[in-house]
């Protein structure tokens, strides 16, 4: 579903150039739920932000489905991205607009009909469990249904993957185990492939089915979560987030 090719990130850093992401090859299935950890600065973010290019990668080739997205124009892009979710740490509402018109956002610039945008915002709130609080503002909305307005909008355009940077880091332990819940009651339901960035080794073991460990920028561990006992690790950033959990 998601294949990134020997992709890598430099940022200028006055004359020098700042390796942000070294060169990285990542295989994330169809439906399936993957983790990205590591602590900060490990290049986390920026990797996940490669996906839908947000960030543009320096070197390499990024999938999604049969698509190659590095090589679209701007126009082909914007369509591509339609089918890729993603929520950030912050939530990045719209203060001035309630949940529903929030949710609505996204479907407006899409062009669709008022009539089916009204209809598949209210039907994502529900999805959340937020059909209740369609017509509240957010200032009026606790930090984690903020975050589940903030996944209604990112499931608006019915997308294929759902990008994750941080969703939880804002919020309290019982909130968080709540947040989760709705993302993998998404990835059941729906088979949405999820890619979720932490630093939290509790939140991808209770979430996803393989996690990429990373330090200074390159992926220096992948393992797998879907069993009784978590595997012994090899690479020191491993262990010593293993000692963090």
């Amino acid at each position: 579903m998601i294949r990134l090719e020997g992709v890598a990130k430099s940022f200028a850093a006055g004359q020098r150039l700042f390796e942000a992401v070294a060169p990285t090859s990542l295989h994330i299935g169809q439906g399936e739920v993957f983790g990205i950890i590591g602590f900060s600065g490990a290049g986390k973010s920026t990797l996940l932000r490669l996906i839908n290019l947000l960030e543009r990668p320096t070197a390499g080739e990024v999938w999604v489905g049969q698509q190659r997205l590095d090589l679209l124009d701007a126009a082909a892009l914007r369509q591509a991205r339609r089918r890729i979710g993603m929520i950030f740490q912050q939530f990045n509402l719209l203060h001035n607009r309630s949940a529903l018109d929030n949710v609505c956002f996204p479907l407006r610039i899409a062009g669709l009909k008022e009539a089916a945008i009204a209809a598949r915002a209210r039907q994502c709130l529900d999805i959340v469990g937020l059909a209740d609080k369609a017509e509240q503002y957010p200032a009026q909305l606790s930090g984690g249904q903020k975050q589940r307005v903030a996944i209604a909008r990112a499931l608006a355009t019915e997308p294929k993957v759902l990008l994750c940077d941080e969703p939880t880091s804002a919020l309290d332990p019982h909130t968080t185990r709540e947040l989760l819940a709705v993302l993998r009651d998404i990835n059941r339901r729906l088979g949405v492939t999820i890619v979720i960035v932490s630093h939290s080794l509790s939140v991808v073991r209770a979430l996803c089915d393989r996690v990429a460990v990373m330090e200074g920028g390159r992926v220096v561990e992948e393992l797998p979560l879907r069993q009784a006992q978590l595997p012994e690790p090899r690479s020191d950033a491993a262990r010593r987030l293993f000692e963090a959990a």
